[in-house]
């Protein structure tokens, strides 16, 4: 089914829960990135925005944002001043970006992203600009999936855009999936989303 109203409501009343708790602030816009890139226009886009390179390969890249706190002796996951010549493995950033490439195509994007409190000006920049581009480019939902566990708000979204349908030089499915995670349990205890972005036209098996 086409993105229609009642999809809407649902994004907007998740979007209006999670935004009374936090008010959020976004890294990026990640649709800058967009899938079929080169390396060098993937990494020029990142670099621009601040992002810090932890890995570069031909077959893809790892990229962080801003170090949040630290891991170490840090058992409650909270945000907290970073000691001094802490690895850089060893700390939770506000973004983790990594992308795979295939004949030096980008074919796949994963985003993580935290969300903490900032000015309410930016409350819904970081979940309005993947809903804008989701309808942008008329996805369609696929499946709505909730977290089986009691008490658990987790809530993820996969959806399809048509790219041969467009009529432009990329074809094939553009497979989208969001996942809103207030759990904390894969990191420090603030919301997470977390988006992937994946074309196998640009990687036919």
């Amino acid at each position: 089914m086409r993105l229609g109203s009642h999809v809407k409501k649902s994004i907007y009343l998740i979007c209006f829960v999670f935004g009374l708790s936090t008010p959020l602030k976004a890294d990026m816009d990640f649709s800058l990135i967009q899938l079929g890139s080169s390396q060098t226009q993937t990494q020029e886009i990142l670099s621009k925005n601040g992002f810090l390179f932890a890995k570069v390969t031909e077959a893809g890249f790892d990229a962080r944002k801003i170090a949040l706190t630290s891991k170490i002796d840090n058992p409650r996951k909270e945000i907290k001043e970073i000691p001094p010549r802490v690895d850089f493995a060893d700390l939770y950033y506000s973004t983790k970006i990594s992308g795979k490439f295939c004949a030096g195509k980008l074919y796949e994007l994963n985003v993580s992203s935290y969300y903490e409190a900032e000015d309410e000006l930016n409350i819904w920049s970081g979940r309005r600009l993947i809903y804008e581009y989701l309808e942008k480019n008329k996805a369609i939902m696929e499946k709505l999936s909730l977290s089986k566990k009691d008490g658990d708000p987790n809530v993820g979204f996969r959806f399809n855009i048509d790219r041969s349908a467009s009529g432009g030089s990329v074809k094939g499915v553009e497979n989208v999936t969001l996942m809103i995670d207030a759990s904390g349990s894969s990191g420090l205890n603030l919301l997470e989303m977390r988006y992937k972005f994946s074309n196998k036209w640009f990687c036919p098996e």
